[in-house]
C-alpha cells in the first residue's frame, strides 16, 4: 500500500441507541504508526467510538476500513488489533506469564515463552512470570495489560483510558513509558483519555470530541493555539474568555479597549459584521511584562492583582485590568517573574496582552 494512504479510515460513522443519537458523522483518517488520542468530557461518545472499531458495539451506518480492508461487519475475532482497558482485564487465577500468553495459538510450548519472555522484558517486568495479578501493583498490571495487547503483534493498538485508576505520578510515569514503546514498536495506536494533559503529552494528532461529534483533529499545539471552536478553547487547557464587540474590519472593542485580531484569529474573523457580539478567548501566558514597554504598544493594560494561585512552578494572578468593564483576567507567572515583577496581591502592574494570539467567536446565541 501507498504510505499515504490512511491505515485506518472512519466513513460517516453513525451510532443510536433507541432515541439517543450517541455519534454523528464522524469522519477520520489515521496514518500508519500513528499516536492519536481521543479527547473529551465524559458521555461525549469516544469509548463508544473506540468499541466500534473493536467491534464490541455495531455502529449503526457508516464505514470502518484497517489497511484498505473492510471490517465495518467483522466481528471483534477477525480484526487486527489488542486492546488496554482501564481495568487491567487480568485473569486472577492465571500467572503474568499465563495472561500475556492467553491470545497466543498454534505456537509452540517453547515459542510462546519466549515470547512472552521478550513482552514482559519490553514493559519493565522481566522476571515477573510466575506471579499473579495480586501481587502486582496498579501499574504494574497495567504493564502486563500491555504485553499481553501486543502479543500477537497488531497492526492496531487501542487504549481505553489505561491510565484513570492510577495514582498521579505512576501515571505520568506510564504515560511516558507507553509513548516510547508505540514510538520503538511503530504500531498505530488510538488512546481515549478525558485527560488532557495525558492527551497533550503524548499524542500525534488529538481528536477532540463534544456531543458525539468531531469538534477539531490537530496536532497537541495546533489544537491549543488555534482551537476551531469555543468548546475546545475552554475544554483544553487554561484559557480567559472576555465579552467584546466588533468594530468590523477585524477590530474589537472590549470594554475601553480596541484591539485588532488578524485574519485567521478565529473559524469566522472576516465575517464579524460591525455590532455583531464576540467571545475572545486567550491563554494565561500570552501577556508581556517588561520595564520598557512603549505606550503605543496596541495591548497596553494597567491591572491590580486580586488574588494569586500557587500551581507549583507557575502561579495564576487574577487582575482587574482598568477600562475591561470588570472582566478580570488570569495570567501566568514564573515564580522568578513573581519576584521580578513585584507581582501580589493588591499591586498595580503595567503590562501588555498578546492581541495577536486572540481567538475570536461569535458570542453564545448571536450571529456574525
Amino acid at each position: 500500500m501507498s504510505v499515504s494512504t490512511p491505515y485506518l479510515e472512519l466513513q460517516d460513522l453513525g451510532k443510536r441507541f433507541g432515541a439517543f443519537q450517541a455519534l454523528s458523522e464522524i469522519q477520520l483518517s489515521i496514518r500508519r504508526g500513528e499516536f492519536v488520542c481521543f479527547l473529551g468530557p465524559s458521555g461525549c461518545g469516544k469509548t463508544t467510538l473506540l468499541r466500534i472499531i473493536a467491534g464490541l458495539e455495531q455502529q449503526s451506518c457508516g464505514r470502518l476500513i484497517q489497511d484498505g480492508r473492510d471490517i465495518s461487519r467483522e466481528p471483534p475475532a477477525g480484526r487486527d488489533y489488542g486492546i488496554v482497558f482501564q481495568s487491567y482485564a487480568l485473569f486472577p487465577n492465571l500467572t503474568i506469564a499465563e495472561n500475556v500468553a492467553y491470545g497466543l495459538k498454534g505456537q509452540t510450548r517453547a515459542w510462546r515463552r519466549a515470547r512472552v519472555e521478550e513482552l514482559l522484558d519490553l514493559v519493565g517486568l522481566s522476571g515477573t512470570g510466575a506471579k499473579y495479578p495480586a501481587q502486582m501493583s496498579g501499574g504494574q498490571q497495567q504493564r502486563v495489560a500491555l504485553a499481553r495487547a501486543l502479543a500477537t503483534a497488531p497492526g492496531l493498538l487501542l487504549l481505553d483510558e489505561p491510565l484513570s485508576a492510577l495514582d498521579a505520578l505512576v501515571r505520568v510515569h506510564l504515560r511516558n513509558e507507553i509513548r516510547a514503546l508505540q514510538q520503538r514498536l511503530g504500531v498505530t495506536t488510538i488512546m481515549v483519555t478525558h485527560d488532557q494533559e495525558e492527551a497533550l503529552a503524548v499524542a500525534d494528532r488529538i481528536v477532540v470530541m463534544n456531543a458525539g461529534r468531531i469538534e477539531q483533529v490537530g496536532t497537541p499545539l495546533e489544537i491549543y493555539r488555534q482551537p476551531a471552536s469555543p468548546f475546545v478553547a475552554d475544554f483544553v487547557g487554561k484559557v480567559n474568555r472576555l465579552e467584546a464587540v466588533s468594530e468590523g474590519d477585524h477590530w474589537v472593542r472590549c470594554g475601553n479597549k480596541r484591539w485588532y485580531c488578524p485574519p485567521g484569529s478565529g473559524g469566522q474573523t472576516a465575517a464579524f459584521h460591525p455590532g455583531a457580539r464576540l467571545a475572545l478567548y486567550l491563554r494565561p501566558e500570552d501577556r508581556m511584562i517588561e520595564q520598557q514597554l512603549p505606550e503605543d504598544h496596541p495591548g497596553l493594560c494597567w491591572g491590580k492583582v486580586q488574588q494569586v494561585e500557587f500551581l507549583g512552578g507557575n502561579c495564576l494572578a487574577r487582575i482587574a485590568i482598568e477600562g475591561l468593564d470588570n472582566q478580570p483576567v488570569d495570567l501566568q507567572f514564573s515564580l522568578n517573574q513573581m519576584d521580578e515583577f513585584g507581582v501580589a496581591a493588591g499591586r498595580q502592574l503595567r503590562f501588555a496582552l498578546r492581541t495577536d494570539r486572540l481567538r475570536v467567536f461569535p458570542a453564545a446565541g448571536s450571529a456574525s
